[in-house]
């Protein structure tokens, strides 16, 4: 559930905390198990085929209505950059160089589709990015335009993307995946040549003219932080299509209102309002007019019009007889027959309504609960239909005197092709060149279309509408085709990914879930709602939590507190970056075990963060899996904590407070070859992305170059620490030893998104990201290149020649075992070809012949001792 950052001012916040929090219950329905025999091979590799897991959907849900605050508040956080400086226009910098690239590219004939190989890293890297799923979980998707020609829907999703799908939800395509979108501005424009469509890229308006593939920024307009955005947007239906809309560069700056008569190419300030508060203003043009109106809240209310000749606002009404109290100006309007009505309401939830400006009001009706930021949306069609969102959809079709709950947010688990998702983002009624009306309903699950005003609806976003939400994606150690993944209101899902390229993913529980770790030698799951309420699955696989654990008390660390596996693998522990299990203050690290019986209990560690680091609060944690005894941590105000005796006391090391920088929500990795180095990665806006320590954490070093100014999520490596991966703000990202930089991953068609995380699958050489907005994607590393000399060196296999006709050779050195079984599988898993080879004197020098094979690639693999051995083959 997502709120937009400027409606968090104080007094809302502290409003929110105060009133009653509506919570959505946790209710387990729809419980299906389906269990047969074979399940239980899902705890046990039969040779190297691994099963399907169980068809197993639970849906359940505990949303907090007030995470849309807390969760923006927290993201804005962990983007944190010296003063004057605007990580969103660095991001956004970043990206159009990465999009202008591929656009020069593509016209030059390079494939940039998902599955076709390409050497990033400097050329000595080549590798295919699959798109991995979900196929079937749309995630929240913010705006929406109709191509009625063409008989298409447009979208944006809020992970940045753009869409094309037909009206019954079938062929969508992604139109550009390369910049990140935002809601406010998607509208299509003709000009002389055709049409121009026009959309914010990281809030900023930009447009394009070949629908969507380059983009060129809007002048006139500037958003210099976080809290600068653009607001009320509209568009007219004149010769010039003038564009109206409300904006601010940053918090503190009083909005102006811009007015563009170029369709989008620049925009001048017309006006200056005395406030910074976007919920003190309301613009809007009611339907089938080109009348702008400006609404103004305080004491009275006031309604002004836009006169498009003097660029003036011209006072209608002030009026106190109708005033907002503490809701936000808002307001829906419709001119039919030369009336124009607008709809409005108050903080007591009053729908009121005039036709004469303001000059009388009269009181319609009372709406059951409080609009979210969809507000208040009249139809088109007909100006007694009107409907408002909050987690659930209403309607009237009498002006608002009575209202009809749409469904209950729960309903869409047992019926999700005909009831709506939690959280509704926009309603859009549109009509066909036939005259068809329609209304569009995005919401956090998608899109839904209604033909008779939400009587009913269907699900458009079933398939193919692949902008999943991941927080988190973590592949099963027991059966690496079993991807689990945390999402943003989409609730823990798991898929199976074997004999697939785009998965479908079963939703197990609803809500936003992050921190996937495992326990009990992997065959036990743990993962953590917002606030501390941490869920533990017994024999993940079968994909039923088995029970919870809420952490209550006045320091809960972030807003997803991390999670940390035991280092001991057999334990049915882990580790949480917590606050205080007994409620009080403070900020502790915490162990929870699972009981025999399922009960969680917890132990708390003496040491407080919070009072040892001058009020940060612990926000993410490691070991050192060389030696387990060494433990990191790092606070939310840049403070970093190592520990020589698991976490018993601390030594502070680094901080970041004295030069005014952070590293909110840091990842920390620990070398796997060496017990003394460390990773550090967080919000590198004005400072360094990531830092290492080759002295146990004592001191650190830059560690980002080649890197763009970006937040880092997550780091991790290769079996062999060769080679190191970082999940970002501003896309994927491969650390190269030998040349001692970092280099984007993503290629010509991994998604621009962020990347929230990252783990390296050995079995399969293929490093898999989660993406904030296009799903899962992996990257799965064909050659590394090397002198042969230089990888035997390393005790590495080499396959030669590669790309092949079918006939190579394997290589490697000091090898364990006398006798090897090589096994070959496509990239779906399924295994097309076994060897058997014989090892002298530790030494694999074998020729194997794959020419009945179809070109393609392919992975060979094979056990050494307890280490697997993988390469990816190229067939040409």
């Amino acid at each position: 559930m997502i709120f937009t950052l400027e409606m968090i001012n104080l007094s809302f916040y502290f409003e929110k905390q105060n009133s009653t929090r509506r919570m959505k219950k946790y209710i387990l329905f729809s419980f299906t198990i389906f269990i047969a025999s074979a399940s239980f091979f899902y705890f046990s590799k039969i040779e190297e085929n691994y099963p399907k897991p169980t068809n197993t959907i639970v849906n359940q849900n505990g949303e907090d209505a007030d995470n849309p605050v807390k969760r923006e508040v927290w993201f804005e956080q962990m983007h944190n950059a010296a003063p004057g400086t605007n990580w969103r226009a660095i991001e956004r910098e970043t990206a159009m160089k990465r999009n202008n690239a591929r656009v020069r590219e593509s016209q030059a004939g390079e494939d940039n589709r998902s599955g076709a190989s390409e050497t990033i890293a400097d050329e000595k890297i080549t590798g295919t990015w699959q798109e991995r799923g979900s196929l079937n979980q749309a995630g929240s998707v913010i705006d929406t335009e109709y191509d009625a020609a063409a008989d298409k829907i447009w979208t944006l999703s809020a992970g940045g993307s753009l869409f094309r799908g037909a009206r019954d939800g079938s062929n969508w395509d992604v139109i550009n995946q390369n910049l990140r979108f935002s809601q406010g501005l998607l509208k299509f424009v003709p000009i002389e040549d055709g049409r121009r469509l026009l959309a914010p890229i990281e809030r900023l308006p930009h447009y394009s003219d070949d629908d969507g593939l380059t983009w060129t920024a809007s002048t006139g307009i500037d958003i210099l932080d976080g809290w600068g955005d653009i607001r009320n947007a509209v568009v007219l239906e004149d010769s010039l299509n003038t564009i109206y809309l409300l904006s601010k560069p940053d918090y503190w700056a009083d909005i102006k209102l811009f007015k563009s008569t170029d369709k989008g190419v620049s925009f001048q300030s017309i006006k200056t309002l005395n406030s910074n508060e976007f919920n003190r203003f309301k613009m809007v043009k009611p339907h089938h007019s080109d009348d702008v109106y400006f609404i103004e809240k305080g004491t009275t209310t006031t309604i002004s019009k836009i006169n498009q000749t003097t660029n003036e606002l011209e006072e209608l009404n002030n009026s106190d007889q109708f005033i907002f109290d503490d809701s936000r100006a808002n307001a829906a309007a419709i001119q039919v027959d030369s009336i124009t009505t607008f709809y409005t309401y108050n903080s007591s939830q009053e729908i009121w309504k005039t036709t004469d400006f303001g000059e009388t009001w009269e009181l319609r009706g009372t709406m059951d609960t409080n609009p979210w930021s969809v507000g208040l949306y009249v139809s088109p069609s007909n100006p007694e239909n009107l409907f408002y969102g909050e987690v659930n959809a209403h309607r009237s079709s009498d002006g608002g005197q009575t209202w009809t709950l749409v469904n209950e947010w729960w309903e869409y688990y047992d019926f999700p092709l005909t009831k709506m998702h939690a959280d509704m983002m926009l309603f859009n009624e549109c009509q066909t060149i036939d005259g068809d009306d329609f209304l569009l309903i995005s919401n956090h699950g998608g899109i839904n279309i209604s033909y008779n005003n939400l009587f009913e609806s269907a699900n458009i976003g079933m398939e193919g509408l692949n902008v999943s939400q991941y927080y988190s994606v973590k592949s099963s150690p027991i059966n690496p085709y079993v991807m689990f993944a945390g999402t943003q209101d989409q609730g823990f899902q798991m898929g199976d990914t074997y004999d697939t390229d785009i998965a479908n993913f079963d939703q197990v529980i609803s809500g936003d879930y992050g921190h996937i770790v495992f326990s009990n030698v992997g065959q036990d799951l743990w993962t953590v709602y917002p606030g501390g309420d941490v869920s533990f699955y017994r024999n993940a696989l079968a994909g039923i939590p088995t029970s919870w654990y809420n952490l209550d008390s006045e320091n809960e660390s972030v807003w997803l507190p991390p999670l940390m596996e035991s280092p001991v693998n057999s334990a049915q522990s882990i580790y949480m970056a917590g606050g205080n299990k007994d409620g009080g203050e403070g900020s502790y690290m915490l162990r929870l075990t699972a009981q025999p019986n399922n009960e969680i209990t917890a132990t708390q560690f003496d040491f407080n963060f919070k009072s040892n680091s001058a009020g940060g609060e612990l926000s993410a944690i490691e070991f050192s899996t060389i030696n387990t005894d060494k433990f990191y941590g790092a606070t939310t105000n840049g403070r970093f904590f190592y520990s020589n005796d698991s976490g018993t006391s601390w030594e502070q090391s680094l901080n970041f407070v004295n030069e005014g920088h952070y590293l909110y929500g840091q990842t920390i990795f620990a070398s796997r070859t060496d017990e003394n180095t460390v990773y550090l990665g967080g919000s590198g806006y004005s400072n360094a992305p990531i830092y290492r320590s080759t002295d146990n954490g004592v001191s650190f070093q830059d560690f980002s170059q080649g890197l763009p100014s970006t937040l880092v999520f997550e780091i991790t490596a290769n079996a062999d620490e060769t080679l190191l991966f970082a999940a970002t703000e501003a896309g994927p990202f491969v650390y190269l030893f030998d040349n001692e930089q970092w280099y984007d991953m993503s290629g010509l068609c991994a998604p621009t998104q962020t990347y929230w995380s990252v783990e390296y699958l050995e079995i399969f050489n293929t490093v898999r990201f989660g993406t904030y907005g296009r799903g899962a994607w992996d990257f799965a590393i064909e050659a590394f290149v090397a002198t042969k000399e230089e990888t035997l060196a390393k005790n590495e296999l080499v396959i030669y020649p590669n790309p092949t006709d079918g006939n190579v050779t394997l290589e490697m050195t000091d090898l364990e075992e006398k006798e090897i079984d090589i096994l070959v599988h496509d990239l779906s898993g399924r295994q097309v070809a076994k060897f058997i080879a014989s090892v002298l004197n530790g030494i694999l020098k074998e020729g194997i012949d794959l020419t009945n094979l179809e070109k393609g690639s392919y992975i060979l693999s094979f056990k050494d001792g307890n280490k697997v051995v993988s390469k990816k083959i190229q067939i040409q």
